[in-house]
């Protein structure tokens, strides 16, 4: 948004929670997703980077690593590029262990895992006691967090190698989220990605983009034959947007709740629930060459997934993610 608080606009379409934004020293944006695009929705609470200005939206770590379940608050470790995080589960609060995440080591390998307080343990189920949250670290090897050494919360120091002091523990009030203020070396400033204008056939040149894909069997082809793929489907998460009263202000509450919450996909029950967590929905099909090349316009500010289809049209293998233009 400008300065005086106008014009604000979002830097992501999705549909379902992000939280923990912070400034990276490479001047992006890490935050968390909620990402249950037909996964278990036990393990999709990733972390991602993003341009301020709202372009290349990125995967930095998760999706694919089934424990932890999520990782909440990560930021930047200073100087060096770990990314400090909460270990958390699928289920209540953002508390658990503190971890470092090397991402050197890979956006998928769980061995980039460190667990700087392996007193507690990876959470199944998120621990009410003897755990810890809101972690900033204040050098490469010293964090600001919140911990419970008990049942409620202060304000500790603790150090990569499993050191920690107090600085704060009420017996009646509990803190959380340390926030230090201090000057810190400003990052760079990235410019604006300003967007190419293109034609398109079918809508406004400023409301479509282009996808270029290489190779559309780059990492499924250990289970989607060579050759296979004949068209990509175009998909998309739809919203459930919220209500605006006549008044201006947004519908806050609904009888019956789920009508609310979940509405369609609370209508269709199979054996283990409910199939899907949104609505779906298609803006059409592309063919791929035979080196597994495509190219094709999809709309901006949608939540899109793509499908890999037969010579049938039949589904191959669809992703487990999401990305937006």
């Amino acid at each position: 948004m400008d300065g005086d608080g106008e014009n604000i606009r979002p830097l992501s379409f999705a549909n379902l929670t992000e939280w923990g934004p912070s400034v990276m020293s490479d001047g992006r944006i890490i935050w968390q997703r909620s990402e249950y695009q037909d996964k278990g929705a036990d393990y999709a609470h990733t972390l991602w980077t993003i341009r301020p200005d709202g372009t290349k939206p990125e995967l930095i770590f998760g999706n694919t690593i089934v424990l932890p379940q999520g990782y909440a608050n990560g930021r930047q470790v200073p100087g060096t590029h770990e990314i400090c995080c909460t270990m958390i589960s699928h289920f209540g609060d953002l508390n658990g262990p503190i971890a470092l995440l090397d991402i050197d080591k890979g956006r998928f390998n769980p061995k980039a895992i460190t667990s700087i307080t392996p007193e507690v343990p990876w959470p199944g189920y998120w621990p009410q006691s003897e755990c810890f949250r809101d972690p900033v670290p204040i050098a490469s090897d010293y964090i600001l967090c919140s911990h419970a050494p008990r049942d409620r919360f202060g304000l500790y120091v603790i150090d990569r190698y499993g050191n920690r002091e107090i600085i704060h523990l009420d017996e009646t009030v509990g803190s959380m989220c340390p926030t230090p203020y201090r000057v810190i070396p400003t990052p760079p400033v990235l410019r604006d990605m300003k967007p190419h204008a293109i034609t398109s056939t079918t809508a406004e040149a400023t409301e479509w983009g282009l996808f270029a894909m290489a190779d559309v069997y780059q990492g499924i082809d250990h289970v989607v034959p060579r050759g296979s793929v004949k068209y990509i489907r175009v998909a998309q998460e739809v919203r459930a947007e919220l209500l605006q009263m006549p008044d201006g202000t947004y519908q806050h509450d609904h009888t019956p709740f789920m009508h609310w919450y979940a509405t369609p996909v609370n209508k269709i029950r199979g054996p283990h629930g409910w199939p899907s967590y949104v609505a779906k929905g298609t803006w059409g099909i592309a063919p791929v060459e035979e080196d597994g090349s495509a190219h094709f316009y999809a709309p901006a500010g949608k939540v899109l997934y793509f499908q890999v289809l037969d010579k049938d049209f039949n589904e191959l293998q669809r992703m487990r993610s999401v990305v937006q233009l």
